[in-house]
């Protein structure tokens, strides 16, 4: 069974309009691709939502600097790692339109196509190409959706149809004086994964 991959989302700064994304990965032997889709479900527009993502950064377990680079508009490729290691970045989110991620001193939207980047294991190390890939992959998803003080002190809710996680299952996590967890999610695909927006306010 393919391990879990966990996304931590955090309401980084209502009023520069910042998403922060976390994704958690196991060690990789290999280089570890991650792509950002171009496209949302129900439309049959070629998107560019990798353009609002910024501060790309990876760090292993022992909080060492891994070495990424960009190798298309909307893929990204981490160096091998013998650790699990993140890979996080900003996502810009000022899109009022109802495909992509949007937050301000109201409310937080977002699609996962927007935020949620997917893993890639196709690939042909041989030949160095990416192949097409499905994203009913059958794989297990988490999402943690962390506030901050400001949607702490206005009570802001989600409000989404991803599955939830029982709040009895759910540990008390506060991973700093500013972020609260607000709600914990799980899916088995990449397909479930995106087919949820999120509202939060």
């Amino acid at each position: 069974m393919l391990p879990t991959i966990c996304y931590d989302v955090q309401l980084f700064d209502v009023n520069a309009h910042l998403l922060q994304i976390t994704v958690t990965l196991p060690a990789n032997a290999q280089q570890t691709i991650l792509r950002l889709p171009n496209w949302i479900p129900g439309s049959y527009m070629i998107r560019d939502f990798a353009q609002h993502v910024h501060q790309e950064q990876a760090r292993d377990s022992l909080d060492q600097v891994l070495a990424w680079r960009k190798t298309s508009k909307h893929t990204w490729v981490v160096a091998p790692c013998a650790y699990d290691f993140t890979f996080s970045y900003m996502v810009f989110a000022n899109d009022l339109s109802v495909r992509s991620a949007f937050i301000n001193d109201q409310y937080a939207f977002f699609n996962g196509t927007s935020v949620f980047m997917q893993i890639i294991d196709d690939f042909d190390q041989k030949t160095q190409v990416l192949e097409d890939f499905g994203i009913n992959d059958e794989r297990e998803y988490a999402v943690r959706l962390f506030g901050n003080q400001y949607s702490l002190a206005h009570k802001w809710q989600v409000s989404t149809t991803l599955p939830v996680v029982l709040k009895e299952d759910i540990h008390p996590i506060q991973r700093s004086d500013s972020e609260y967890l607000l709600g914990h999610f799980q899916v088995n695909s990449y397909t479930n994964l995106i087919d949820h927006p999120i509202v939060i306010g």
